[in-house]
């Protein structure tokens, strides 16, 4: 169960806290901590893609929690991310 209770549901329309929170990390995911000023519409999908690739990259596999996070991640990601949340 999560703190939104058993029934919580991700939603394009109405985002949840987490949806809200993953997507602005993501944005602020740069060198300063701070959305990019020099491509501000582009920078979720920006961020995003490269975040993929870094979970895709076969790196630290050889230990469980490595592999772990990464599934959790590809399980989880297509539900927390939503553009409506980056503006």
């Amino acid at each position: 169960m999560n703190v939104y209770g058993p029934l919580c549901r991700f939603s394009r329309e109405t985002p949840t806290p987490s949806q809200y929170l993953f997507t602005k990390a993501v944005v602020r995911m740069t060198d300063t901590g701070q959305p990019p000023h020099n491509y501000p519409d582009s920078a979720y999908q920006n961020h995003k893609s490269d975040l993929d690739e870094f979970m895709d990259r076969v790196s630290g596999m050889g230990d469980p929690q490595v592999a772990e996070s990464k599934t959790r991640y590809r399980r989880y990601v297509a539900g927390l991310g939503t553009e409506i949340c980056a503006s």
